[in-house]
């Protein structure tokens, strides 16, 4: 276990620098070292390490804006990397674009937009095999149908009659159809409900037991994401807090009062923590949303590169560096980051 001093002065004096990395293994599948990175001048993670080790889940939390989901986008080629280096089966990475790490056989399910809603279920599986043969297609399909039993009943349907559930599983076996070995999870069970959040993460579980993936899971609810994990890395501002066993930061009730909301021995949501079903609130904020216009729509250029197709222009639309800020409403509504990609 490994933990890290912050501004905020909690008590995070535990031996010997990076002792408890040494115990996790010598031969991780991912490992970022002293990563700083953002969007274009937006800095967001600064120094970070990060170890996943072969066919475990490692589980990231954090507070709202930490820097969760810009380290998934790191690894994937996304961000802009300013320092550090972030290797593969300890071959370098940094410097690969997107379609060239999905290659790799590296899978990234963003939070949201992560099927073509007017394809059907069949032919969103076409599209996510891009780069297979059509005997590999037919042969996987099949096993794709087993794995996900909810998608065979509505194969001939278009993705936007489903239910959110049924379309984070749909973009699962998108993402299964290719064989990874590392697939990167961003809140898969955002603004599902619990019955629904349950069952996408035990099919998280299923993929890495049956299917021997290596899981990197940011997840919105902290309790049932490190029942999940085998281990967990806390990020605030940014920074390395703490690394570890989720049994570990469990027990550390200075670090879940600070970070995780947790008082008592349990959890409640507030800005930075998320609750099954609903994002994070904050008292002060309307939802902000970056605009990000330009010569190739964004949301097309992340999905040929999730699928390891070349994109159709080799640098997304950039940020028009302008903010839609939307008065709060009875309830507060979730605060986003200021990137293209959505939440940090």
């Amino acid at each position: 276990m490994h933990e890290t001093a912050d501004d905020t002065g909690a008590d995070a004096s535990r031996g010997g620098g990076d002792g408890g990395k040494e115990d996790r293994g010598d031969n991780p599948i991912i490992r970022v070292s002293t990563l700083s990175s953002g969007y274009a001048s937006s800095h967001i993670l600064f120094d970070v390490r990060f170890e996943a080790m072969e066919q475990e889940i490692t589980v990231i939390v954090g507070p709202n804006g930490s820097g969760k989901s810009t380290l998934l986008k790191s690894i994937f080629g996304l961000c802009t990397i300013y320092e550090g280096q972030i290797r593969f089966h300890d071959r370098p990475i940094t410097e690969l674009t997107p379609h060239e790490i999905a290659r790799e056989k590296i899978a990234y399910l963003p939070q949201v937009n992560n099927v073509f809603a007017n394809l059907t279920i069949r032919e969103n599986l076409v599209m996510a095999a891009y780069t297979l043969d059509a005997r590999e297609f037919a042969e996987r399909v099949p096993e794709i149908l087993e794995t996900f039993p909810i998608l065979k009943t509505y194969e001939d349907s278009k993705a936007q009659t489903l239910s959110g559930g049924e379309r984070q599983m749909l973009a699962m076996g998108m993402a299964l159809i290719r064989r990874p070995t590392v697939m990167l999870f961003d809140e898969p069970t955002a603004s599902l409900s619990p019955k629904l959040a349950l069952e996408v993460l035990s099919k998280i579980r299923q993929m890495r037991d049956e299917f021997g993936i290596s899981v990197i899971l940011v997840e919105q609810n902290v309790r049932r994401a490190l029942r999940l994990g085998d281990s967990v890395y806390l990020l605030a501002n940014g920074k390395n807090v703490f690394d570890g066993t989720p049994e570990e930061l469990l027990a550390h009730q200075e670090l879940g009062r600070l970070y995780l909301g947790m008082r008592g021995g349990r959890s409640r949501p507030y800005c930075g923590l998320q609750g099954a079903g609903y994002g994070g609130r904050h008292p002060s904020f309307g939802k902000m949303t970056a605009l990000a216009p330009g010569p190739v729509p964004y949301r097309a250029w992340l999905a040929h590169s999730a699928l390891g197709a070349v994109p159709p222009s080799r640098e997304p639309g950039r940020p028009a560096g302008r903010m839609i800020r939307r008065p709060p409403g009875r309830n507060s509504t979730r605060v986003d980051a200021a990137c293209p990609h959505g939440s940090v």
